[in-house]
């Protein structure tokens, strides 16, 4: 099984009191967008580096 994806883009938008993560590749893992937001969130509550995140 083949797990390698390829992230074309992924950010943040914001409207209002409202955010949401945008995310475009060649195909998608199971709840792989649901780790990536949920680590994201952690770094944005300082729980988690940029530098682990990126490791």
């Amino acid at each position: 099984v083949n797990t390698v994806r390829t992230v074309f883009r992924a950010g943040w938008q914001a409207e209002g009191s409202r955010l949401w993560f945008d995310i475009e590749a060649n195909a998608f893992l199971y709840r792989m967008v649901r780790s990536i937001v949920g680590t994201l969130v952690l770094v944005g509550r300082g729980q988690v580096s940029p530098q682990e995140f990126e490791s």
